[in-house]
């Protein structure tokens, strides 16, 4: 069984994310999203958690938040301690799950997978510039990205 990536994250952030990945690279096995919805407590939001991670009781998880600190965050941390082949991820960008559901395979392996993952994470973020005065470039002739 592959690694498994759980999402979550304040609002619908994980929902939003998920949906956004699998419109790119489509549909994913092994692939959760856990929102931290208004209303809801860390602590519900830990028993959420805690249930998709049971299911990968002698595999590796990746758990993907949106900010370091926030209530998903700490809940993750919490959850992934004391559990080997976990990882916590935070700070999560569209760009990062495309490179994590890719370079995933059939690995189960959470350390090596971000430790692949986060350089390429930090090429994908950077700003436009000087670029913006340009016109667009034309449109591409093939459907994707």
């Amino acid at each position: 069984m592959p690694l498994a990536i759980i999402i979550t994250g304040h609002g619908h952030f994980a929902d939003g994310m998920k949906s956004a990945l699998e419109l790119i690279s489509g549909p994913q096995k092994d692939l959760h999203a856990v929102n931290f919805a208004e209303g809801d407590t860390p602590e519900a939001l830990s028993e959420k958690l805690a249930k998709i991670v049971k299911l990968y009781d002698n595999n590796g998880v990746v758990i993907f938040s949106d900010i370091i600190g926030g209530a998903p965050f700490r809940q993750a941390v919490l959850l992934t301690q004391t559990r080997a082949n976990s990882e916590v991820v935070y700070g999560t960008t569209l760009q990062m799950l495309i490179e994590a559901v890719l370079e995933r395979g059939d690995s189960d392996d959470a350390q090596q997978l971000v430790a692949q993952l986060l350089p390429a994470a930090r090429e994908g973020i950077g700003r436009f510039g000087s670029h913006s005065r340009r016109p667009p470039p034309p449109n591409p002739t093939e459907e994707g990205l």
